[in-house]
């Protein structure tokens, strides 16, 4: 811009030594004409500084890590003017990391109307991806002056793991099933031992679960809808120290949250204790887990005052997992009884090793910085 200005200033006085060899009037409206060009940039910018407004937003609340995720980036221009050059920057992060990013984006901005511009980032780690942009800058037609518009709008995305299936060990299964005789009253599910409700057929319903007598009866297809078994062996506990590294953080974020998402595949009913929170948290779909990943990024809950809910939860559940990103050497492992079992996975290490502790607990340690993927033999 600022060889902008120079070539204008030659242009003044050009526009001057024209005006004085030259005694016709135009020689003088074209030197009014040069020097009047400021004054009616100017205007314009300030009409845009009142006229134009912007907002930012997500396109979705969660994306996978590594992939693309789509930001709209909204302009509404009340003003009469066009403004072919404008330039904005977006800063970025990820919640978990201190680095701060920027993206510019260059574009129009078209007059009376309102338009749309996506643009998309990712992230290669789990956490939120932070967007804000605090102005944009608009230039005049000939790039001479510039003015910023404040627009202090921002959004934000939750980072989530790819979901990896794992295998679960049949015994798993077997013990859900033998325990369920508890149902929720609010949601369907696939245990056959109890009917949640009757409804009319629709496409896509499973065939074998066709009330034929009712149906016949009705003289209409009627599918039974079975009931979802809340009562579970399975316990997932979560320990995060949101202090450390970033690799270790997503490491952990990962295993649990495969944990949990390959026994929801599975059709496992589970509950997930997350050191910090208040309350234990029943998975019994995909809506479930995504609300809890979402909690624990929002208020990265530390590990204070959990001895009364772990205790209980050690009474109630046989089969435990352990998630940390804490220290294996000083860390105090649940004291579970010798029916139970509980597998450790500490992202926190200099080595990746297994070790056993008894016969019922298993120790994984895990070294975050050469992690790659959740190992297919997560749970045996």
């Amino acid at each position: 811009m600022f060889s902008r200005k120079i070539i204008y200033s030659v242009l003044i006085i050009i526009s001057v030594f024209f005006y004085i060899l030259f005694v016709e009037k135009l020689s003088f409206y074209i030197m009014i004409f040069v020097f009047s060009l400021p004054f009616a940039f100017l205007i314009v910018l300030l009409s845009a500084k009142i006229g134009i407004k912007c907002t930012l937003t997500a396109a979705s609340k969660t994306a996978i890590k590594k992939s693309d995720c789509d930001f709209n980036l909204k302009i509404i221009n009340k003003t009469f003017f066009p403004y072919p050059s404008s330039v904005v920057k977006i800063y970025y992060r990820n919640d978990l990391s201190e680095n701060e990013e920027i993206m510019k984006i260059s574009f129009p901005v078209h007059p009376r109307t309102s338009q749309t511009l996506t643009f998309r980032l990712s992230s290669d780690f789990c956490g939120v991806l932070n967007v804000r942009m605090h102005h944009i800058k608009i230039y005049d037609y000939i790039k001479l002056f510039s003015c910023r518009v404040k627009t202090e709008t921002n959004a934000h995305v939750y980072i989530t793991p790819d979901p990896v299936i794992q295998s679960v060990p049949e015994v798993f299964r077997t013990i859900v099933t033998d325990e369920s005789n508890e149902f929720s009253k609010c949601k369907s599910g696939d245990d056959p031992s109890e009917i949640f409700e009757l409804k009319e057929f629709v496409q896509g319903d499973r065939i074998n679960r066709i009330h034929w007598n009712l149906s016949s009866k009705q003289n209409q297809l009627i599918t039974k809808h079975y009931s979802l078994a809340i009562n579970t062996s399975i316990a997932i506990i979560v320990d995060i120290d949101f202090n450390s590294t970033l690799q270790k953080i997503d490491t952990t974020l990962e295993f649990f949250y495969a944990l949990s998402y390959s026994l929801t595949e599975h059709h496992i009913n589970h509950v997930i204790y997350v050191k910090g929170f208040d309350k234990l948290y029943e998975i019994y779909d995909y809506e479930h887990l995504e609300e809890l990943y979402i909690n624990i990024l929002k208020y990265k809950p530390d590990s204070e005052n959990d001895g009364e809910i772990l205790s209980k939860l050690i009474t109630e559940k046989s089969d435990f997992f352990l998630v940390t990103n804490r220290s294996f050497k000083n860390y105090d492992i649940p004291d579970i009884p010798d029916f139970s079992r509980l597998k450790c996975f500490f992202t926190n290490s200099d080595t990746n090793e297994i070790q056993t502790l008894g016969n019922n607990v298993t120790i994984s340690l895990i070294r975050a910085d050469n992690y790659e993927s959740v190992p297919d033999d997560l749970f045996l």
